[in-house]
């Protein structure tokens, strides 16, 4: 089969995409927030993955079916690199859309198991970092993620509370 005789994608928010090779072939533009999304999926699928190490018996059900749906079971290894494969990179990922799919039940449970597992990655220090240092560890991927984790961190807390717990 030639490339040329590919029929034409259709891609969510960006549209139609020419197949590979097309004549009419425009150079491809980045959807509006494609760029921050995938920020989004990679800082919350890499906490996942160090959730899985760092706090596996804390695991809520939803990564159990992810991973028995994947063929794998919690590792083991607190010290253990992650992502460093395809396949730990998909169940990151797997995790992360779950997580940040509001219209999934189990969606709060697991973005909570996430920020546990991200406190638990600063827990070797002399002193627990405030809440503004929590927030600006998630500064890069937004202002919509860092609301998120403020409310996640803290549910209770006006923006007024936050901003004075700021270190």
């Amino acid at each position: 089969m030639q490339l040329t005789a590919q029929a034409d994608f259709w891609h969510p928010t960006a549209g139609r995409l020419p197949a590979p090779g097309r004549a009419d072939e425009q150079p491809a533009r980045r959807p509006p927030g494609a760029l921050t999304a995938l920020r989004q999926v990679y800082a919350v699928a890499w906490r996942a993955l160090r959730g899985l190490h760092a706090i596996p018996g804390q695991a809520p059900l939803i990564v159990h079916a992810v991973l028995e749906e994947a063929g794998t079971t919690l590792p083991g290894r607190a010290d253990a690199e992650v992502g460093r494969d395809a396949h730990s990179a998909a169940i990151g990922a797997a995790l992360a859309r779950i997580a940040l799919d509001d219209t999934r039940p189990e969606h709060e449970e697991l973005f909570s198991w996430i920020l546990a597992a991200d406190r638990s990655l600063l827990a070797g220090r002399q002193s627990m970092p405030g809440i503004g240092a929590v927030a600006r560890r998630w500064a890069w991927n937004g202002p919509e993620m860092v609301s998120r984790v403020l409310a996640g961190l803290d549910r209770e807390a006006n923006l007024h509370t936050r901003l004075h717990q700021r270190p």
